[in-house]
């Protein structure tokens, strides 16, 4: 019988642990790439966000769906390097912190990561939305504090598109990126 359950256990550990660990290890080696990127420039940023990042999803889940298809060619670029700079802009003021993971589920195709984050005498909780990307991931969206970050862009971007629609939105993500 103590055999049986140790096989059971084994076929269930091969099937499960290993995404789960794959998942885990894939944010705190993403975290740590993330904050030497930010440690040297807004371009390192850019690179390492477009390499494991979904930016056109982020994109365009950050778009109000009336404006998706308005979106013109330059809309992702113009987001991408917003992102980035303010992200960069971000980790220059934030104090030392770290990254632990809470816990790690499925949820149909995507994997949901916990962390917790201390940044300077803060704790946020942040998740991860990963997508499976062959034999790795990328991250589709983050909540902060339980706030999907494109729903808060969402919200940033309604008054700039309604007084400037697209070419208004490209023009506010460019000056805010740099």
């Amino acid at each position: 019988m103590f055999r049986i359950v140790v096989t059971m256990l084994w076929v269930w550990m091969a099937g499960v642990a290993p995404a789960f660990a794959d998942a885990s290890l894939f944010v705190q080696r993403l975290s740590g790439k993330i904050s030497d990127a930010a440690e040297t420039s807004v371009s390192q940023t850019a690179l390492i966000l477009g390499r494991y990042f979904d930016i056109n999803a982020m994109a365009f889940a950050a778009l109000p769906e009336a404006y998706r298809p308005k979106a013109t060619q330059a809309y992702v670029p113009a987001y991408h390097a917003s992102v980035a700079g303010r992200f960069y802009k971000e980790f220059q003021s934030a104090g030392e912190g770290g990254l632990r993971v809470l816990g790690v589920r499925e949820n149909g195709n995507l994997t949901l990561v916990g962390t917790e984050v201390h940044e300077g005498g803060r704790r946020l909780m942040v998740e991860f939305y990963l997508r499976r990307d062959g034999t790795s991931f990328k991250v589709v969206n983050v909540a902060l504090e339980g706030l999907l970050i494109t729903k808060q862009q969402q919200r940033d971007f309604q008054p700039i598109l309604i007084s400037g629609d697209i070419p208004g939105l490209i023009n506010w993500l460019e000056r805010t990126g740099s």
